[in-house]
């Protein structure tokens, strides 16, 4: 590295250049306050699938039946709904098939599909799209054999219009989505799940649910390197505190 950032070398000037050069580089400003890390090791560290989107699949539709109404009371909020609902059934894996004039059509698996009803029996789904660090396949609108697109014709043939069309994903990897879809980010889960549990402290007592909790913070920040930044700030915090505990001893 040193005929880069040696004064003397070649490398250097033409690397001053690339770095003094505003036409290659844009402000950008962070407008949400981090996320203080916890300290807390959850299992989804310890096995490292803090990024494995199975996984935090199966905790979304595992902790949706545990919790029904933390989390309808979520989905009303961001669907705009105002209708209310019990749950009726959390579903995983589930395929995105149905029949038009006779023909089977559709393809694909949706991530989490939520049936609920009102006093009348009336169904309403959710279909939620989950999404950590991997593209959406077919992202443009006018793809007709996009994943949201297949999702979408399975939804309306399935409920018609008692339906809502979810994508929840980082803030770092926000898509850019049709219109019939809503873009719902891990920050804005985690911020409900943080209020709401102020006023249920029998949550703050299921291990399994504060880790599954917890291992949303790191999609909660708007880039990576913001997360990196806070993780090692929070290991030498933990190291200088573990130090100070071992000389007063």
């Amino acid at each position: 590295l040193k005929r880069y950032f040696l004064e003397s070398s070649e490398g250097h000037e033409v690397l001053s250049k690339l770095v003094n050069d505003n036409n290659y580089w844009e402000e950008w400003t962070n407008d949400t306050d981090p996320i203080t890390l916890s300290p807390r090791k959850s299992i989804f560290k310890i096995c490292q699938i803090e990024d494995n989107e199975n996984c935090f699949s199966n905790a979304l539709a595992h902790f949706i039946d545990v919790y029904p109404e933390m989390w309808l009371m979520w989905l009303k909020k961001v669907c705009n709904i105002n209708k209310e609902y019990k749950l009726k059934e959390v579903k995983r894996e589930v395929p995105a098939k149905y029949k038009e004039n006779g023909q089977e059509k559709g393809s694909g698996r949706i991530d989490l599909e939520v049936i609920v009803s009102d006093s009348k029996r009336n169904e309403h789904a959710y279909i939620i799209e989950n999404k950590l660090k991997s593209d959406i396949n077919g992202i443009k609108g006018d793809d007709e054999t996009g994943q949201l697109r297949r999702y979408k014709d399975y939804a309306d043939n399935t409920y018609k219009n008692r339906h809502s069309l979810i994508v929840l994903c980082p803030e770092y990897n926000k898509p850019n989505i049709p219109e019939e879809w809503t873009t719902v980010s891990y920050r804005t889960l985690y911020d409900f799940i943080s209020q709401y549990i102020e006023s249920h402290d029998e949550m703050e007592q299921n291990d399994c649910f504060m880790d599954f909790f917890h291992a949303m913070q790191k999609h909660t920040y708007a880039n990576l390197s913001d997360y990196l930044y806070a993780e090692m700030k929070s290991r030498l915090n933990e190291r200088i505190d573990k130090v100070g505990t071992e000389i007063e001893g």
